[in-house]
């Protein structure tokens, strides 16, 4: 068993998500990371996006960052962006 992502920074094994189902639960699709042709020491490799349904960002943390998020009033790991502000903490924090 490979050992788990530790921060947002680290690369998913297989270029998949780890922590959460790799598949959009409303159509299916395969989740797309988030990189917006940005280098890869800017990439956070906790945000994860449907490339069909465009329904917010899937966030590859671990069930007790979730657990966190829920405790927040958020909804789970699918966070439209809009709701994200400044009102959580870093996933770096949460992970670690």
């Amino acid at each position: 068993m490979r050992n788990p992502p530790r921060s947002a920074a680290d690369p998913r094994p297989d270029s998949r998500p780890y922590f959460i189902a790799p598949n959009c639960p409303t159509c299916e699709a395969a989740l797309v990371l988030i990189a917006r042709d940005q280098p890869v020491s800017e990439v956070w490799h906790d945000e994860w996006e449907c490339p069909r349904c465009d329904n917010g960002v899937y966030l590859d943390w671990p069930e007790s960052a979730i657990e966190a998020l829920k405790a927040a009033g958020q909804e789970g790991p699918c966070v439209p962006l809009e709701q994200l502000g400044d009102t959580l903490q870093s996933s770096d924090d949460l992970l670690g």
